[in-house]
């Protein structure tokens, strides 16, 4: 990789590293206060924020991204089968469907009932609710963002290892230049 591309990639890692370490935070603050298991109205709507925000900022590394020109950036989704065991892989997959017809859009099959007839009913419309992940799910995606936190972390110490690389062989070179 050269030094211009390092330069470029190294910034887009930590955006990576803020978005899954978000998302972590979200998980814990889910297990640790056991929303899974309380009913009351605001603890239901505690978890819905809470897991909204773990989701959203979960998928967001996958999602386009674009540098300030408006181009296409690291496709973090190239990484997944060297990240994931097929299990995650599979509630990965969950994550990202909830996310674009739960959480982020808000698709007909996820809020409302195909069996119900909307055209003759007015009053009483029926919206399922949004089902929260189990907590067996919720434990499962923390675990999946620290193994994603410990991919860019070490995607990162390669690429400062080649800026610094690439720092000395600058210097290097000024210096022969120098000496002539």
């Amino acid at each position: 990789m050269n030094d211009k591309a390092t330069q470029l990639l190294l910034p887009r890692l930590e955006i990576l590293l803020r978005d899954f370490r978000h998302s972590r935070e979200f998980v814990r603050y889910i297990l640790e206060k056991k929303l899974h298991d309380k009913t009351s109205k605001q603890a239901e709507l505690v978890h819905l924020a809470f897991e909204t925000a773990m989701i959203v900022s979960y998928w967001r590394p996958f999602s386009k991204q674009y540098d300030f020109k408006g181009h296409a950036v690291l496709k973090l989704q190239n990484d997944v089968s060297r990240v994931l065991t097929e299990a995650q892989k599979k509630l990965h997959e969950r994550v990202h469907e909830r996310r674009d017809t739960d959480y982020a859009h808000s698709d007909a099959k996820s809020h409302l009932d195909e069996n119900f007839d909307y055209g003759k009913h007015h009053l009483a419309v029926p919206y399922l609710t949004c089902m929260r992940l189990p907590k067996s799910q919720t434990v499962k995606l923390g675990e999946m963002i620290e193994a994603w936190i410990l991919h860019i972390e070490k995607l990162r110490t390669v690429c400062v290892s080649e800026r610094r690389a690439g720092l000395r062989e600058l210097k290097t070179r000024q210096k022969l230049v120098s000496t002539e």
